[in-house]
């Protein structure tokens, strides 16, 4: 199960939910245990509260931005550049017309909402408290978790007072570098993950069952491109990829009897094939 295919605390198919949103806001206090993988499952922190789940991104989604930081550059008396290199910088995460929740209340303004009249106070416009924000973005049967450990409010979109904006905040979050887990952001995308080529398969051979020394073989199969070795039992042979269906080998010599042939390739290394040299 995916943080992708959570909603609210429950969880739903991955039908339902491509057809009510692509993504995800969890945000949570500082210093809170970090996601594990594309299959990391929030539902403890959704139930105890460590993590809230605010909802769908809206229409337009969000942004993440670079922000460079202060270049330092030095030029030598020839006009030669030395150095010229930009500090760390940070991340911005920017989002738009969230509905409104308490947690999201609390980041917004930097403040505690009393759960039992909706109250809050202000006193002050700044925002010091950091706080850890995780993404969920679905498309198809892919997933990207970003996980940001330690962001905090730095810009804040107006609230707007009327009768279809009240309801709604935009913010956005900059992420700074994390001490403990060293980092600003961490990305797990299922779209970059490498799939491992399959192992080949031989599924005939011309001649069927057997073939003198030197004679040629055609395999038949499917994964041969790339193929690095053919074996009729533990000897090596010469060969010729034809295509990714087909080789034509040559029997190696030696006594008569089994000879079962095998295929190897990155993917790994086929089931013998029953075969003979004559």
């Amino acid at each position: 199960m995916t943080a992708a295919l959570i909603e609210n605390g429950r969880t739903i198919s991955p039908s339902d939910v491509r057809l009510v949103q692509d993504g995800r806001i969890l945000l949570g206090a500082y210093g809170i245990s970090a996601p594990t993988g594309p299959n990391w499952d929030p539902t403890a922190d959704l139930a105890s509260k460590i993590r809230v789940d605010l909802g769908y991104y809206g229409e337009d989604g969000f942004s993440l931005t670079a922000e460079p930081g202060d270049n330092k550059r030095f030029v030598a008396h020839n006009e030669d550049v030395v150095i010229d290199e930009d500090g760390p910088g940070t991340w911005a995460v920017a989002f738009s017309g969230i509905q409104r929740s308490r947690t999201l209340t609390e980041a917004y303004f930097d403040t505690v909402v009393d759960p039992a009249t909706g109250s809050f106070t202000l006193t002050k416009a700044s925002v010091n408290t950091y706080r850890d924000l995780v993404t969920v973005g679905i498309s198809g049967d892919d997933v990207i978790i970003s996980h940001y450990p330690r962001v905090k409010v730095a810009d804040r979109e107006a609230v707007q007072f009327g009768a279809n904006a009240i309801n709604a905040l935009g913010m956005t979050l900059r992420a700074f570098r994390d001490p403990i887990l060293g980092y600003q952001v961490k990305q797990w995308d299922t779209t970059l993950i490498a799939v491992a080529p399959a192992a080949p398969t031989i599924t005939g051979t011309v001649p069927a069952a057997e073939q003198a020394a030197a004679g040629n073989v055609i395999i038949t199969g499917t994964g041969f491109t790339g193929a690095t070795s053919v074996k009729f039992g533990t000897a090596e042979a010469s060969f010729n990829i034809l295509s990714d269906t087909q080789i034509v080998a040559v029997m190696p010599g030696g006594s008569a009897g089994a000879a079962n042939i095998t295929v190897t390739t990155a993917g790994g290394t086929s089931t013998a094939r029953t075969f003979a040299r004559s």
